[in-house]
């Protein structure tokens, strides 16, 4: 079925068939054609510039942005039509990392420990380091286990501050039965590396792997 558009005013018109993909990082891309008379391309030109926002609601949480450049195309009817992408989040918060038991063994005490692979959306403006990030507090929610004395028991609680030259973590685990039987384990802090990072204009998408040093 055809569409048919009157030039009343210059403003942009969104065309339909917008389509929005999410991603497991909270990144969201849109993709919407706009047209306007032929004659008022340059000030359209001028709005949707890379890194222009693009002020429509996708469901996005803090902006949509576009990227890369549109693509024009001039119909026969007196109309430009702009092919536009732009990126934004569905949430600013940390997705759950995806987990991979990793078994150690030192004598005769078992460990079960995680690596922890994450895909976050952040800001391409923000400064980040990455010790700093608070996604990496959840190594410590995820669970740990230690076999001692033929017993599995549950990860209980961290403390003792940075620990020996702000390398270790200490942590302590109960005996499942025996009310004051407990080991003390010191575990070399986790290390955050950057795996990829990929640009998409105001927002930048990391795959962020955290291992610990065992």
């Amino acid at each position: 079925m055809n569409q048919i558009y009157t030039a009343n005013g210059d403003n942009l018109i969104e065309l339909p068939n917008r389509t929005t993909a999410t991603f497991a990082s909270g990144l969201m891309r849109v993709d919407q054609v706009l047209t306007c008379p032929t004659r008022s391309v340059a000030n359209a030109r001028a709005s949707l510039q890379n890194g222009s926002s693009l002020n429509i609601d996708a469901g996005q949480v803090d902006g949509l942005y576009i990227h890369p450049a549109p693509q024009e195309r001039q119909t026969e009817y007196g109309f430009t039509e702009f092919q536009v992408s732009a990126y934004g989040r569905t949430s600013t918060s940390i997705p759950d990392p995806v987990a991979t038991e990793v078994i150690l063994t030192d004598g005769g005490t078992v460990f079960s420990l995680f690596d922890l692979f994450y895909q976050i959306t952040l800001p391409a403006e923000e400064v980040y380091i990455l010790e700093t990030l608070a996604l990496f507090e959840s190594d410590l929610t995820t669970p740990n286990y230690i076999k001692y004395l033929d017993f599995f028991v549950t990860f209980i609680k961290k403390y003792g501050g940075n620990g020996l030259d702000g390398f270790y973590d200490f942590y302590t685990f109960q005996h499942p039965t025996v009310e004051d039987l407990s080991v003390v384990v010191s575990l070399k802090k986790p290390k955050p590396t950057i795996l990829t990072q990929r640009n998409f204009g105001k927002f930048i998408e990391l795959d962020i792997m955290l291992t610990r040093i065992y």
